[in-house]
C-alpha cells in the first residue's frame, strides 16, 4: 500500500513540473531619466518561471547585472549583488500546454528588493511558439514603477519613475 501511495506521490510531482516553464537569460529593460536625459538600462540575466497550471511567475535578477547608458548609474550598480524578484501571477485561468492564441494578461504581486516588499502591477502577452524546438512560449511583460515607493535609494538626478519591460523570455520546459 505505502508503495503504490509513493508512486502516485511521485506521478504527480512530475506531472505537476510538466505544467513548469523556465528560462534564465530573458531581457529586462528600464527606461527612464537622469538628469534631463534619457536612462536606458538591461540585462540578459533575468530568470523567468512560470506555471501554466496556477498561472504564478517569480522573475529574478541581480542589480549589478543592469547595464545602463549612464557611467554614473554603472558605478553605483557595479558592486551591487543584490537580488531583485517579482513574484506575481497572470490574469489568466490557466494556460493551455498544447498551443492557445497569443494571451493578454494583467500581473499583480510583490516585488521583493531587499528587506522591502511592495505591490506591483502590470500587463503582458504571452505567444505560443509552433515548431520552435524546446522553446514553448515568449512572454512580455511591461511594469511602470515608482522607486521612491520601493524604498530604493536613488541618486540625485535619477526620476522616481521607471519603465520596465521583459522581453526575450523564451520560456521551455526545461530548466537551461
Amino acid at each position: 500500500m505505502f508503495l503504490c501511495i509513493l508512486t502516485l506521490a511521485v506521478i504527480n510531482i512530475s506531472k505537476a513540473q510538466d505544467d513548469v516553464y523556465y528560462t534564465r537569460n530573458a531581457t529586462l529593460q528600464i527606461n527612464g531619466e537622469f538628469n534631463n536625459q534619457q536612462l536606458f538600462g538591461k540585462t540578459e540575466e533575468l530568470g523567468v518561471r512560470l506555471d501554466y497550471e496556477t498561472t504564478e511567475t517569480i522573475i529574478k535578477f541581480r542589480l549589478n547585472t543592469l547595464e545602463f547608458n549612464i557611467d554614473t548609474i554603472n558605478k553605483i550598480l557595479k558592486f551591487e549583488n543584490q537580488e531583485i524578484t517579482f513574484t506575481g501571477e497572470l490574469s489568466l485561468e490557466y494556460i493551455n500546454t498544447k498551443g492557445h492564441p497569443p494571451l493578454d494578461f494583467l500581473v499583480e504581486g510583490w516585488l521583493t528588493t531587499g528587506s522591502s516588499k511592495t505591490k506591483i502591477k502590470g500587463k503582458g502577452e504571452l505567444v505560443h511558439m509552433n515548431d520552435s524546438g524546446s522553446y514553448v512560449c515568449m512572454l512580455g511583460m511591461s511594469l511602470t514603477l515608482n522607486l521612491n515607493e520601493l524604498n530604493i535609494d536613488i541618486p540625485s538626478g535619477l526620476y522616481e519613475e521607471v519603465e520596465v519591460i521583459v522581453t526575450q523570455a523564451l520560456l521551455e520546459r526545461d530548466k537551461n
